[in-house]
């Protein structure tokens, strides 16, 4: 019996501006470094055997550009990126509803 092997990479937005340039947290771009920090990430993903099926990002600026960063990195569809705003805290119980409810045709995550 052949076992499938799942990945799931939670990865959390690279460095951004200090919130006091932004009306909301939100909006917070990414600092120059911190674009470095997702390409250097995206790098490594992009040379792995990891093929991503599914990127899942919240609906704030800094986690979209990282999102962005990764997806053209891997050649990865920007139009098939979600947004699951229930994930923004990062509470345990609201990711793992997001992981289950994910299709079982997504292996990496």
């Amino acid at each position: 019996m052949n076992e499938i092997q799942y990945n799931l990479f939670i990865i959390r937005h690279a460095q951004t501006l200090g919130g006091q340039y932004y009306n909301s947290d939100k909006e917070r771009a990414l600092k120059p470094a911190g674009i470095a920090e997702a390409i250097q990430l995206d790098k490594y993903l992009s040379n792995s055997d990891y093929a991503i099926d599914l990127i899942i990002s919240v609906d704030a600026e800094c986690a979209w550009a990282t999102a962005l960063l990764l997806a053209n990195e891997i050649n990865y569809p920007i139009h098939k990126i979600q947004f699951v705003e229930k994930t923004y805290s990062g509470a345990l119980p609201d990711l793992l509803k997001v992981i289950h409810e994910t299709p079982d045709s997504v292996n990496t995550l």
